[in-house]
């Protein structure tokens, strides 16, 4: 009977949230978006510093990640400070970056660019 009550335990242990967030970090699904977002602003970069050849197109990248926080409202310390955090906890990470590369792979077979022009926000 003993037994059970330890396998039955484990069992549930093993069943509850792993590794939460804490609140003091951007939460997972609002991370990939923002984590999304910034890796599209940089292929963008890259792919206008490999066009025109110029140092000039990487500077362009900061405005592109103002842009992507601003979206996300969120500020450049909190993505810098989350990041941090998802990196310190690999298997976290892992779940972030999956979901990532899943959207896209989606994104790819429905034919949708992966560098569109990111809508300016008004101040």
């Amino acid at each position: 009977m003993k037994s059970w009550v330890v396998v039955l335990c484990v069992f549930m242990i093993s069943c509850g949230k792993k590794d939460p967030v804490p609140a003091a970090y951007i939460q997972p699904a609002k991370m990939q978006l923002v984590l999304w977002d910034f890796l599209r602003a940089d292929a963008l970069t890259i792919q206008r510093l490999k066009a025109f050849g110029s140092p000039e197109s990487a500077v362009d990248n900061i405005p592109l990640q103002k842009q992507v926080f601003a979206i996300h409202h969120v500020t450049k310390e909190d993505f810098y400070e989350s990041l941090a955090f998802y990196e310190a906890n690999p298997h976290i990470m892992k779940t972030l970056l999956d979901s990532v590369a899943e959207r896209a792979t989606r994104e790819r077979a429905n034919n949708v660019p992966l560098n569109p022009v990111i809508p300016q926000v008004e101040k």
